[in-house]
């Protein structure tokens, strides 16, 4: 179904808490919305947009670096394939896998 772009033309006001507008203008700036998107939204019982999390820089340098690293690792297991010297290289990728797993868990719930 295409909506009609309509210009917002009348004003509209309610009272309401002081704790229930913080509350409000908390949400809205989570969802990356202005107040007035934000209740529009939700009076017309539309989808929000998905939260965007933030994540911290440095972090991502450090997980890109690592990244790297792994894909240098990996080339060369896959260079060394048939001369038997992969099998520790690979308990090590699959360690550093797991920690990078147990990092991305702890950064999303430190960002909810």
């Amino acid at each position: 179904m295409v909506k009609r772009l309509i210009k917002n033309t009348v004003r509209f006001e309610m009272r309401c808490s002081p704790d229930e507008l913080e509350a409000w203008r908390h949400a809205a700036s989570t969802h990356g919305l202005s107040l007035s998107q934000y209740v529009r939204l939700r009076l017309n019982r539309d989808p929000l947009p998905a939260v965007k999390a933030k994540t911290d820089p440095s972090l991502i340098r450090q997980l890109a670096a690592i990244g790297n690293n792994l894909n240098q690792i990996a080339r060369w297991v896959n260079t060394n394939k048939y001369k038997g010297a992969s099998t520790p290289v690979e308990e090590g990728i699959y360690a550093v896998r797991q920690q990078l797993a147990l990092l991305l868990e702890q950064e999303r719930n430190h960002v909810d």
